[in-house]
């Protein structure tokens, strides 16, 4: 992985919720795929992809659908984008922005059609999956209780809407996933993450 200069990069801090560093997204993962090793087990449950991973007392779970597969690597770009958002909102469950492009111009992302449709697969891959954290050292956590990401939505993913001065994006937030951010923010600094999403060797 390239170095980078974090002390030339004129820190720009972004937050975002400590369990996505504790437990990052899984690697890309074939839908058929079933993989025991170590502490990470991805498998086939009838029709639902599952994917499972524990860190010393924590655990991640993630159940995903089918047509759409697991949140992946850079889907975590979509997480951030909307932690940042709500906050810069003022912890807004409702997010409101143009369209997709303020999505990608915030971590410096092509807005050419092949990568603007990978980022809205991520998009999608985040909306259709249902999350379950537990953590065995808090002796006040709820096992067992799904989580969503996102409630609603209705978001422009094409650029034939995006001049539209009367279509205005949005996405709504969980209660439950704003609380899980608000109770647990971790800072980064955002032109690291997109030095490390530019650099091919990371």
């Amino acid at each position: 992985m390239g170095k980078i200069d974090v002390e030339k990069s004129k820190l720009e801090i972004g937050h975002q919720c400590k369990v996505f560093t504790q437990i990052p997204l899984p690697a890309r993962i074939k839908k058929a795929d079933i993989i025991i090793k170590n502490s990470q087990r991805i498998m086939m449950e009838g029709y639902e992809p599952y994917f499972e991973k524990k860190v010393g007392r924590k655990s991640l779970k993630i159940i995903a659908n089918p047509k759409h597969g697991f949140p992946h690597g850079q889907d975590i770009l979509v997480i951030l984008y909307l932690i940042e958002e709500s906050k810069r909102q003022g912890w807004a469950q409702v997010i409101e922005f143009k369209n997709i492009e303020d999505y990608l111009k915030t971590f410096n992302l092509n807005r050419g059609g092949n990568i603007q449709a990978a980022h809205k697969a991520g998009f999608k891959r985040i909306y259709y999956s249902t999350w379950f954290f537990d953590d065995e050292a808090d002796p006040n956590r709820a096992r067992g209780i799904p989580l969503r990401i996102i409630k609603s939505w209705d978001v422009n993913f094409d650029d034939e809407k995006g001049n539209n001065p009367m279509f205005k994006s949005y996405i709504e937030l969980t209660p439950e996933f704003l609380d899980l951010v608000k109770n647990s923010p971790i800072p980064y600094d955002r032109k690291a993450v997109i030095g490390l999403k530019e650099n091919t060797t990371a």
